[in-house]
Order: C-alpha cells, then sequence, then structure tokens
C-alpha cells in the first residue's frame, strides 16, 4: 500500500509531505492524535499520541500490519517478490450496545504466522470498514448484568471458551493493550469479578491494570494464573489454548479450583498493611521511666507553657544543668541522666552563645549538653523533614531533648490549630522519643482565649497538643513585692503518676535557675485566680488573709460561748470588743454562715438573723450555743 492509498483511509489529513497528521480511528480522536510518515524504503510508520497501538490502529481501518510495508515487482538480484499473504477470515465478533443493537463488529484474520483484526461499522443497513468514531462497548457486555460472577479473559475467542464450558466472560475491544473506560466500572456494582490473563508480560499488566480498576466497584477481584493448573503452559498460552489442550469438562474444573486458590486482588497499600494489631498478651509489662520523676517521663512528650519572658527557657536550662552534674532534680523522685547520655536543646529563637552562658550561670557540665541553636536549626521540619530529626536523635543519643519552642518547627503546610492535621505530627514526635528511650519537652507559647477555664488549653494551637501529651507544666511569674525573681512550675498534667508539687526557682542576675523548694498553688488554684482575674500569687496571698481572718473568728466564737448556754450577740458587739476587721472583708452574716460548718463539729451551733438588745438598742446580731459534752444530746 502506497501512503496516499493509507492517507485516503483517514480523517482531518494535515501535513507537509514528510509527516502527516490525522484524526486517529482507533478512538474517538478529535484533535488529531495520529502520526503518519513514511521511511526511505516505503515503510509506513504510524503513532498515536494517545496511546493506541499500531495494530490497533490499522484495525480500526480494516487493515492489517503487511498493509504498512510497500508492494514491489521484484528483489534488487532480479527474482520476484512473494505478494503478501492473504489472511483468513476465521470469526467475526458483533459488538451490541446497551440496548443490543450491533454496533461493531471485529474481524480476526489468521496468517501462517499470526493473526491481525479488523473492524467494522454498522450504519443501520450495511457493514463499514473502521469504527467510524464509535466506542466498542466490552465484548459480550449484555450478559454482565445477568450474572453475579464475571469472567474477564483477554479475547473474544476466549470469551467464548469461557461460555463453551459454562462460564459468562467479557473482553476488553483492544485485548492486553485496551485502556480502561470509566464507564466500564459500573457495570460491575456487586459483581465478583475473576481475571484470567494469558501467560506473558503483557498479560500480567493487563490483569494488575483491570483490578486496580475493577477494585473500587467489584465486590471481589481475583487474578486466576493459568499456570497453576497447567505448569507447562507456554509463553501466551491463554484459557482457549487450555481448553483444546485438556478439553471442556477439564477446563471448567480447574478454572473452579484456580477460583479457589486465588486469593482477592488487593492494592499494595492494602495487601501489605503498614498495621497489624497485636492481641493484648503480647505486649510487655507497662515499666514507664522518668527523666524527671513525675514530671517528664521516657518515651514519650510532655509540654511546658509559659508567657513571654516568664523564663521559660531558663528553666529549661536548668533542668539540663542538674541532669548534666547528675543531681537530681526537686521532687520524689531519684532517676537521674545517665553519664552516658546526652541533653539535647533546639532553639529556634536563641543562639548557641546565649544558651552557653544560661547553662553556665546554673551549673551546667557543657560537654554533655549539645545544642542545634536558632541559626544551625534553620529548616528542620517535624513534618517533612521527620526521617531527618529522628536520625539527628539517633546520633545524638539524648536522655532528654527540649525544643523551643517547638511550634517553630511544624513547617508551614501544618495548621497547629486544626485536630488532624497536628495529631499525626505529634504521635510521630511521640513514637520517635520512644525508639530513642529519651524524655521530649515541647514548649509552647500561650494564648489568652483559656482565662477562667482548663489551663492547659491555654497552649498555643490546638488543644490537641495537650490532649495527647503525657504530662504538661504552666509557669507563673510572682507579681509581690520583692519576688520578682521567683517562678513556679506548676504541674498540670500527668498520665503516668500523680501531678507533683509545683516547683519553685528563681533566675539569678546572670540568667541562671536556683531551685528554691515548692508552693501551694495549684491547677485549679491557677484557674479559679483566672476566673477571678487575678494573678495565682495574688490569689494565694488573699486566701491566706482570708484564712487568719477566719481562724480569728472562730476565736472569739469560742471565747463568747459558754457551755450548755444559748448567747445572744449583735455584730456590733463583736466589733467593738475585737475590732472593726472581726469579720474580716466579708460582710459579718457571710463570714459567719461561711465559720459555721467548721466549727459545728466542736459543738458549736452559730444561727443568724437574731434581733440583739445592745446599748439600749435593737442591733442585728446572732446567737451562739455550745453544748455540754457530757449531756445526752450532746452525744
Amino acid at each position: 500500500m502506497t501512503l496516499h492509498d493509507f492517507l485516503n483511509n483517514l480523517e482531518n489529513i494535515k501535513g507537509d509531505g514528510k509527516e502527516y497528521s490525522a484524526r486517529c480511528p482507533a478512538h474517538n480522536d478529535r484533535k488529531n492524535s495520529l502520526s503518519v510518515s513514511q521511511t526511505t524504503d516505503g515503510k509506513i510508520l504510524l503513532h498515536c499520541h494517545a496511546g493506541c497501538t499500531p495494530e490497533a490502529v490499522v484495525s480500526a481501518m480494516g487493515f492489517t500490519m503487511n498493509d504498512l510495508f510497500p508492494e514491489r515487482e521484484g528483489c534488487q538480484d532480479g527474482t520476484k517478490k512473494t505478494p503478501p499473504e492473504r489472511g483468513q477470515v476465521t470469526d467475526e465478533y458483533v459488538y451490541f450496545d446497551a440496548s443490543g443493537v450491533p454496533v461493531l463488529k471485529k474481524i480476526r484474520l489468521e496468517y501462517s504466522d499470526g493473526k491481525s483484526f479488523y473492524w467494522q461499522a454498522f450504519d443501520g443497513t450495511s457493514w463499514k470498514n473502521g469504527r467510524h468514531g464509535i466506542i466498542p462497548p466490552l465484548f459480550n457486555q449484555n450478559a454482565i448484568p445477568n450474572t453475579r460472577d464475571v469472567f474477564i479473559v483477554e479475547g473474544e475467542k476466549d470469551v467464548l471458551t469461557m461460555k463453551r464450558v459454562g462460564f459468562t466472560a467479557i473482553s476488553l475491544p483492544d485485548g492486553a493493550g485496551s485502556k480502561w473506560r470509566e464507564e466500564y466500572g459500573p457495570l460491575f456494582h456487586g459483581k465478583e469479578v475473576y481475571i484470567i490473563p494469558d501467560n506473558d508480560a503483557a498479560g500480567a499488566g493487563y490483569a494488575a491494570m483491570l483490578a486496580e480498576n475493577l477494585f473500587r466497584y467489584a465486590d471481589h477481584v481475583k487474578i486466576l494464573d493459568l499456570r497453576t493448573e497447567w505448569p507447562s503452559i507456554w509463553e501466551k498460552g491463554d484459557i482457549s489454548d487450555f481448553c483444546e489442550t485438556y478439553g471442556e469438562e477439564e477446563t471448567a474444573a480447574a478454572v473452579t479450583q484456580m477460583i479457589k486458590q486465588a486469593s482477592p486482588w488487593l492494592p499494595n497499600h492494602i495487601a501489605q498493611p503498614r498495621f497489624t494489631a497485636k492481641r493484648a498478651s503480647e505486649f510487655g509489662e507497662d515499666n514507664t521511666c522518668f527523666v524527671w520523676y513525675p514530671y517528664i517521663p521516657i518515651g514519650d512528650y510532655s509540654v511546658l507553657m509559659a508567657e513571654g519572658g516568664t523564663g521559660k527557657t531558663m528553666f529549661c536550662c536548668g533542668i539540663a544543668a542538674s541532669l548534666s552534674r547528675n543531681e537530681p532534680l526537686p521532687g520524689d523522685g531519684v532517676n537521674l541522666s545517665p553519664p552516658d547520655r546526652n541533653i539535647l536543646l533546639i532553639s529556634a529563637e536563641d543562639r548557641g552563645e546565649l544558651l552557653k552562658k544560661r547553662l553556665k550561670e546554673s551549673g551546667a557540665v557543657l560537654d554533655r549538653i549539645l545544642i542545634l541553636d536558632c541559626i544551625d536549626s534553620e529548616g528542620l521540619n517535624f513534618n517533612e523533614g521527620i526521617g531527618d530529626f529522628h536520625r539527628m536523635l539517633k546520633d545524638a543519643d539524648p536522655n532528654l531533648v527540649i525544643i523551643d519552642p517547638w511550634h517553630a518547627f511544624l513547617g508551614e503546610k501544618v495548621d497547629i490549630n486544626r485536630v488532624n492535621a497536628l495529631r499525626p505530627v505529634l504521635q510521630k514526635l511521640a513514637n520517635i522519643a520512644k525508639d530513642v528511650r529519651c524524655g521530649m519537652i515541647l514548649v509552647s507559647h500561650v494564648n489568652k482565649r483559656a482565662q477562667g477555664e482548663n489551663i492547659n488549653n491555654s497552649a498555643t494551637g490546638s488543644v490537641d497538643l495537650i490532649n495527647a501529651a503525657r504530662s504538661a507544666f504552666k509557669i507563673v511569674k510572682c507579681d509581690l513585692p520583692g519576688n520578682e525573681d521567683l517562678r513556679i512550675a506548676v504541674h498540670t498534667k500527668s498520665n503516668y503518676a500523680r501531678e507533683g508539687k509545683s516547683v519553685c526557682y528563681t533566675i539569678t542576675e546572670g540568667g541562671g535557675v536556683r531551685w528554691s523548694g515548692f508552693s501551694e498553688i495549684t491547677r485549679g488554684m491557677l484557674e479559679e485566680a483566672n476566673r477571678s482575674h487575678k494573678s495565682p500569687f495574688t490569689y494565694l496571698q488573699e486566701r491566706e488573709e482570708a484564712r487568719n481572718e477566719e481562724d480569728a473568728l472562730a476565736d472569739a466564737i469560742r471565747e463568747i460561748s459558754v457551755e450548755g448556754k444559748t448567747i445572744n450577740v449583735s455584730y456590733k458587739e463583736m466589733q467593738d470588743k475585737y475590732g472593726e476587721l472581726i469579720f474580716g472583708r466579708s460582710q459579718p452574716i457571710r463570714a459567719l454562715e461561711k465559720l459555721a460548718a467548721r466549727i459545728y463539729v466542736e459543738g458549736i451551733t452559730i444561727v443568724t438573723h437574731k434581733s440583739v438588745k445592745y446599748g439600749g438598742k435593737s442591733r442585728n446580731g446572732f446567737s451562739v450555743t455550745r453544748k455540754d459534752p457530757f449531756s445526752p444530746s450532746a452525744a
């Protein structure tokens, strides 16, 4: 065939005499996807940029691959060249649309050295060579709704073979070179699909492509390997070859056996699961240890919350310094950093020189502390670069890692306020702490949104930071005159032990830390102080003053009470005798009613809202009754 003859069978031809483009007849082409050119010896070359094979293109035109080669009268040596062999039509496969109307026909030609196909389209009255832009349905597609089990094979001949042995099968229009079309998928909803590929690489690829696309629709997908029932099958052997070799009855039995043996196909990320649950009995015993009991557990992360300027970095340097000296930290625990392990301090805000100064001021052994300062830590990313962070910790071998502030290393792609964005990062950090067997302090700034509520919600970002943490601190700064250097680290969460005492420390003139005992301030006091819009130190001071005032009133009540009698007393009389502040800063009735329950256990009953004579006038007052401890009623 000449190039001119070939081009005359194409549509929308464009070109310059050397290379042409046209609409590809093998698919519904709208943009001239087919390139056509010719070699110097007359061979026609084809390339479909949409992916159709040359065989599919010539089949759609009603030609064979032999038609791409030039016809010559003779060879250079003068002998006659044998004319191309004409293929023998062996089968015609009719494709029907959803309503059962024939739309396309594929004609199979057999040659001495192989086979080829070409298409014809039905125009309502006759068959015309080529597809004429018609998209082929699946072969035997109309049989799918009538069965639950559907077999997919590589060609029409195999479909008919499966029908003879008692199974419903379909094939894609271009065999192993077919492309998957989205409209195929819904046809297989709720079906059991079995794919039987030919025994070659193309067949394996075809089966994988089908399984991947059918997995979303079918109930189950299985790929049946002919080699399991026919170990000596030849290259490119198919189910039709099996049937010709062993017969229909044996083929049906082999297919049934292959179905039983094959496992359902799963995508790689499911077929090789990343997650495997274990039975509770397979786990060892919990042996949680602490860098600092009960404040910093090993194998997880703790959160340190503090407002700017409160001394959180100095607090961390104080912890590192004590561990470097192998000295116990304040509290009941005796867990220490092993001498052969380091302390790692990672900072996004401070230079190494400043951190070194603070560590020295706190008495640190500097050779045991590693620093990644604000310059060297640039680019550290707990999201995309978590592997680099993990490797760094493996190399540093720390007993404690301090990250200040931790959210500086999240990366721009992580929204710190979204739980589903933050939790995976937190889980990775906890897993790394467990793998390296170290404690980890995540230093966090705070916001003002949690005033009067859960103090642990004050950390910057999602509340999941604290929810997932095993331990948490809140540092508060003293606002009482003369105690400006005092800080309190309040233990606000503890999952592995009871919450520890609130630790006091002072900031030295050089920026070091000196531990200075414990404080009465608790998490509850912090929250109550927030609700009262007071500092915890002011709240604690006022509470102490109120307690002293209540004690003074209790002493006065004991003094005026008489055993076995009821004494009426006016508020004015109490103030004249014990001073204007005997009821403290409260109204007399409120102060007495608050005291009543406490003093009742001593046998003293207070009743308010009494009218009492004092100084010749009727005044507001109360009565005090003190029971005789030996009377029957007192018992």
